[in-house]
């Protein structure tokens, strides 16, 4: 969320240690949208940033918020790592670092309570996908870099209806 979505009513804060997971209540109380910093930041060596971190402090204070409103349809969780365990190439790890994926994908799946999660980091075309973790909720990972290895730009967008169904649309720019 930039600073201005995370600021204003209808704003809670997931955590007390980062400005990032922020909660906030849109639509009247029919959409929830929680975000999560899982960018390493702080953490020495300096690329350990591309490392995933997704502490048990700020997963809780999510799935709090969203109990909190459970009457919501759309509970949707952004973040910028992908939850998925798989074979990435380049010379760091990209996946979660704490906790590993498999950690990440049972909670999302068992306890967040999101319906949607919305993520990227992975720069390559081949990487896009819509995956559903178990009965009620939908992981889309989209994004690349907006051009790297003459990738384009690839985007998600979602239609949320009242009664809490919704639909997705890939969206893809070409590169400039």
């Amino acid at each position: 969320m930039t600073e201005s979505t995370r600021r204003g009513e209808c704003v809670e804060y997931q955590s007390r240690t980062d400005v990032y997971s922020v909660g906030k209540i849109l639509a009247g109380g029919k959409v929830l949208l929680a975000s999560a910093d899982t960018t390493r930041k702080g953490n020495l060596p300096l690329w350990r940033w591309q490392e995933g971190e997704l502490s048990a402090g700020v997963r809780s204070g999510i799935r709090r918020f969203f109990d909190r409103n459970r009457d919501a349809p759309h509970r949707i969780l952004g973040m910028h790592h992908s939850p998925f365990d798989e074979e990435i190439l380049g010379p760091f790890n990209q996946l979660f670092a704490v906790p590993k994926p498999a950690t990440i994908l049972k909670w999302i799946k068992n306890e967040s309570q999101a319906t949607v999660v919305c993520c990227g980091h992975i720069h390559e075309v081949a990487g896009i996908r819509k995956e559903r973790l178990g009965r009620r909720c939908h992981v889309l990972r989209a994004g690349t870099a907006g051009g790297m290895h003459g990738d384009k730009r690839v985007y998600f967008m979602l239609e949320l209806q009242p009664n809490g169904a919704f639909s997705s649309r890939r969206i893809i720019y070409p590169t400039p």
